[in-house]
């Protein structure tokens, strides 16, 4: 899945940062999705629904709350 995927590569990047807001979007994001039973295919059809806008606002935030850390 995109979203984990994204996730993992942050969280396991020494050359990026990610702010709280970043972190609570993915986990707002999960918990939606489990109370979905974990059912994907809403967020294809582009229908406005809790879990799409978690969805959403998680890939805005993995673009504009994660920066790079300069290396020394």
């Amino acid at each position: 899945m995109r979203t984990l995927n994204i996730h993992a590569s942050i969280i396991s990047s020494q050359t990026k940062v990610a702010t709280e807001l970043f972190y609570k979007s993915f986990t707002h994001f999960i918990q939606l999705l489990k109370n979905y039973g974990y059912e994907q295919s809403l967020l294809k059809t582009g229908q406005s629904c809790d879990l799409v806008d978690a969805y959403s606002t998680f890939l805005q935030y993995a673009e504009s709350e994660v920066s790079k850390v300069e290396q020394d």
